[in-house]
């Protein structure tokens, strides 16, 4: 009886080993999947995308970079802003192909709830895809008041499947507090300011 023991662990062992080794296996082909997709873009580059980023790396102020790369702007307003449960889309801009948008939605982080911001790349073709710096403002009501804006993002790869990205952009407490007047009859003044290098 105990040798069977011995046998029936020694078998346990040698199963688990096994399955260990299969799910290494799986994840190193999927970690190699990854970057190869990841140099296959970088690859892909632009020769204006390489000249941005290798002016930034060499100290060049992000502004100075936007002669040659303009920045496109969507704006997009809002309404019923307090009663916001489900996602909404702004109407759509085409810019370099594809149609462009401004997305909200509601989101709670244990007790606070944040108003959520997306860059939107809609009616792209399969192969179509960008790499997007972008920066998000909340606007407010009185242009005498100060904008919210999200910063410049890092560069970040639109195209399928991944058409969108965004983030957190304030919380509600601080959205409908009426001394920053970012709110006036329900609504939102939202503008996104983006730069688009293709990838061919």
């Amino acid at each position: 009886k105990k040798e069977k023991k011995k046998e029936v662990r020694f078998s346990i062992s040698i199963n688990i080993a096994a399955i260990f080794l299969s799910l290494l296996a799986i994840y190193v082909v999927l970690k190699g999947q990854q970057r190869r997709t990841e140099e296959s873009a970088k690859a892909s580059m632009s020769e204006e995308f390489v000249e941005f980023m290798g002016n930034l790396r060499n100290g060049s102020d992000f502004s100075a970079n936007l002669e040659k790369n303009p920045v496109k702007t969507i704006e997009a307003t809002f309404s019923n802003i307090s009663d916001l449960s489900n996602i909404r889309n702004s109407s759509l801009t085409r810019i370099a192909g594809p149609n462009w948008g401004v997305e909200i939605h509601s989101t709670m982080e244990e007790t606070t709830k944040y108003l959520d911001v997306n860059l939107v790349m809609d009616d792209a073709k399969e192969s179509t895809s960008f790499m997007v710096f972008f920066k998000i403002n909340l606007l407010p009501h009185n242009h005498m008041k100060r904008i919210l804006t999200s910063g410049w993002t890092k560069s970040l790869i639109f195209g399928k499947p991944r058409t969108a990205w965004g983030m957190h952009l304030i919380s509600f407490d601080n959205l409908l507090e009426e001394s920053y007047e970012f709110v006036k009859n329900d609504s939102i003044n939202i503008s996104v300011d983006f730069i688009l290098f293709p990838i061919h």
